[in-house]
């Protein structure tokens, strides 16, 4: 089991959009709220990302940003440049001031003066790309910018390429070419000198932890236990405990409840199973003790957080 294409998975680019903005400066975009997660690619000029509560990061071409939301930010020339455009989700863009002001109708996913721009900056969104506690999120910090040597370019070219396209099965596209991006942009930024790994992801390489861990994805289902675990992987059930929240920062069955959650939200996207079968699928024959753990993970219950995906 490869870890961290299994976070990945259950943050999917499935539902996600994209907007490629084609302008001269002056030039800014707001995304508010921010998603879970959105990536910023520069494919001509360069520019700025600002985010509310952290550092602004510089973008020059051919350089990559992931942001982690929901704190709204900006993407600008000039940090000092106001939004021209307002981005709220997928089916909201407005211009906030001027002749023009109002709900904005793009082309398709573009928006901008005409493909001899002097900036292109293609961005992509993942509305359901995790929940605070997630693994993925507790990987990133606010901003996390990958410099032009490590980006890898052909996948820039191909989404700057396909995002204008109005033809059949062009969502399908672009998700996977997001998704690309994304384990490009992630695998690149961890193996950076002077970046810490998040903790799940250094503990793979444990001898101890990281066959737990495995375990834990390959059968997220299974009534655990902290004994039965540490059977699993042969050492005793003390020392298990210790050496698990020692590289991974949590216990056990804490960790297996919080990736239970994410798996449970990403099939909660799907309107067919049910909220009993979604209990079952991830280790809980107790609809309701299934509910309780989700609400204490995600704040909000299974069914609030299913009706909101698909309001959306």
């Amino acid at each position: 089991m490869d870890v961290l294409a299994d976070v990945l998975r259950a943050a999917r680019a499935q539902g996600s959009w994209a907007l490629q903005v084609l302008h001269d400066p002056p030039w800014a975009v707001l995304y508010r709220p921010s998603p879970p997660l959105m990536l910023h690619a520069v494919v001509r000029g360069a520019g700025w990302i600002a985010v509310d509560g952290a550092e602004p990061v510089r973008l020059a071409e051919r350089e990559v940003a992931v942001v982690r939301g929901p704190v709204p930010h900006k993407v600008a020339d000039a940090l000092e440049t106001p939004a021209q455009l307002v981005v709220e989700g997928a089916e909201r863009c407005t211009e906030p001031a001027g002749p023009g002001s109002g709900p904005v109708r793009l082309a398709p996913r573009t928006y901008g003066r005409d493909g001899a721009a002097s900036t292109v900056v293609v961005s992509g969104s993942y509305p359901w790309g995790g929940h605070p506690g997630s693994p993925l999120l507790d990987a990133l910090p606010p901003v996390l910018h990958l410099s032009a040597d490590r980006t890898p370019h052909a996948l820039l070219d191909a989404i700057s390429h396909e995002i204008p396209v109005d033809e059949p099965g062009q969502e399908t596209v672009l998700d996977g070419l997001l998704d690309a991006l994304l384990i490009r942009t992630l695998r690149g930024w961890f193996g950076r000198s002077g970046v810490v790994p998040p903790a799940w992801f250094g503990a793979l390489d444990d001898p101890v932890v990281g066959p737990a861990l495995r375990r834990l994805h390959e059968r997220p289902g299974e009534s655990w236990t902290v004994a039965g675990l540490a059977a699993a992987v042969g050492v005793s059930r003390a020392g298990l405990a210790r050496r698990f929240k020692d590289r991974v920062g949590r216990p056990p069955l804490t960790y297996l409840t919080n990736w239970r959650m994410t798996l449970a939200a990403s099939m909660l996207r799907d309107p067919v199973p049910s909220v009993a079968e979604i209990a079952h699928r991830v280790g809980y024959t107790d609809a309701f003790a299934f509910a309780t753990a989700f609400k204490r993970v995600l704040g909000t219950t299974p069914s609030d957080y299913r009706a909101s995906c698909l309001r959306h």
